[in-house]
């Protein structure tokens, strides 16, 4: 049959069923850590004071520290997030996980310059550092470095000094709030300007008719651990009712399995498909007809399952609505598209949604380092793999929108208009713009895992 086990460009690729270990026993975040440092700071953040540690705390934190000094492993701490699926403490991966588990929605990182090695301030001591930083006032800020030696960190730098030697201070977050709108355990951000007087005052309306120059600064909005925990109970962020829009109706499809009591973002679960089924036949051999048209004759459905995952469901009508207000009222264009993977990415998928950064490892990334969805199940099929004689392939609502070529260097979709800066950037890639058999997309909202079907060769 010529299968692949590898997990490539249209597919995921790590294992599950891991369960979850504490900061700094994981080597995985370790490897996340130990990264090159990026030279742009201006949307990373801050530090401010480390308080004498208990003996263990100490402990800990030397294991940490034996932990990433161990690793000689590279990555780009710029993409590196903290897990919003950890704080809801239903992340799937485990200690396989891309992203950073922590007991906060912040961790603080340092390094000092002649170390490649990066080392966490304990999370019990990260709300008091935030703290200090979401106050525009604090430039500087007196912090105790674990061995007990005091420096001065310039939050506008992220550096600091200790004799001869230079510190390098960075701030993980949850993904911005800018992306994930409703989410309550998304980092917002604040923008402040200062007065004649020196003072900061939070940005309101914008001075638009003497068009003055002031300094700015942008900090985060502090989220204490009391308010975490009422964060996790929360289901979205309401908004005033002038920011509503008629656009974006977060509702549940009417024909999933969602009771009148149930939360729409707490609702996740797998709905068989039943072919016999009156009110499921229509809907079966509609995605029967998809996954068939290409797929060889020897090739059998062992069944269809419908994704009902209302917090990726949330997320992607409110991207579709954000992209519909750019595009002056109209819809971009939205197709359903195929995507094979590895048995054992299956559950992370329909749970937590496609893993971005993990596409590539087997085939690279021609087209761009994103997602990879095809036009057709036959060149899915190449990436599912067998396990207990079936193989696993979705088919995905996804958000093309305006496409271009892609590029295996590209991380995000290019500029419309490379000449000028402010031009709107496209919304995916693609193989052949005129006839597309691959997209390639760059953000986790613009997609939604729609139908699980697992399949079988007949030989």
């Amino acid at each position: 049959m010529g299968k692949t086990n590898a997990n490539t460009a249209i597919g995921g690729k790590r294992k599950l069923g891991q369960s979850s270990q504490p900061l700094g026993k994981n080597s995985r975040m370790a490897t996340l850590l130990a990264g090159a440092i990026t030279k742009d700071k201006s949307v990373l953040a801050e530090l401010g004071k480390l308080i004498s540690t208990t003996k263990a705390d100490e402990a800990f934190l030397r294991q940490l520290k034996s932990d990433m000094a161990s690793t000689s492993a590279a990555g780009n701490i710029l993409n590196t997030k903290i897990c919003i699926y950890l704080l809801k403490s239903r992340c799937v991966y485990g200690a396989q996980c891309s992203d950073i588990h922590c007991e906060l929605p912040y961790q603080w990182i340092y390094k000092f310059d002649d170390s490649p090695n990066w080392e966490t301030v304990h999370p019990q001591k990260n709300e008091y550092i935030e703290l200090q930083y979401s106050d525009p006032n604090n430039d500087e800020y007196v912090i105790i470095i674990i061995n007990g030696v005091s420096v001065q960190l310039n939050f506008k730098t992220m550096k600091a000094q200790d004799g001869d030697k230079q510190l390098t201070f960075l701030r993980l977050s949850t993904e911005t709030s800018a992306i994930l709108d409703t989410q309550p355990l998304a980092t917002s951000w604040e923008w402040f300007w200062k007065d004649p007087m020196g003072d900061w005052k939070k940005y309101g309306d914008c001075n638009l008719i003497f068009k003055t120059e002031r300094e700015v600064s942008r900090r985060p909005k502090f989220v204490s651990n009391h308010e975490l925990e009422s964060r996790k109970k929360q289901q979205e962020i309401q908004k005033p009712a002038e920011a509503a829009t008629s656009e974006f109706v977060p509702v549940a499809p009417p024909h999933w399995n969602l009771r009148p009591t149930d939360e729409l973002l707490s609702h996740c679960r797998l709905v068989p498909l039943e072919e016999r089924n009156p009110s499921m036949k229509t809907e079966y051999k509609k995605i029967e007809s998809m996954f068939s048209k290409t797929m060889p004759k020897t090739v059998t459905i062992v069944s269809i399952s419908r994704v009902e995952n209302g917090d990726l469901w949330h997320n992607y009508l409110s991207k579709k609505a954000k992209l519909k207000k750019r595009n002056k009222g109209v819809d971009v264009e939205e197709r359903q598209l195929f995507h094979g993977t590895k048995s054992d990415t299956v559950e992370a998928i329909y749970r937590q949604g496609f893993d971005f950064r993990l596409s590539g490892t087997a085939s690279g990334t021609a087209y761009g380092k994103g997602s990879y969805f095809a036009t057709t199940a036959s060149y899915s099929d190449y990436y599912s793999d067998v396990q207990n004689g079936t193989m696993p392939m979705f088919i995905a609502k996804v958000l093309v929108g305006d496409y271009t070529t892609g590029h295996e260097s590209y991380t995000r979709p290019p500029q419309k208009d490379p000449r000028d800066m402010a031009s709107p950037l496209y919304d995916s890639c693609v193989d052949i713009v005129t006839n597309p058999n691959i997209f390639v997309i760059f953000e986790l909202c613009q997609v939604y895992p729609e139908y699980l079907i697992r399949y079988k060769y007949n030989f």
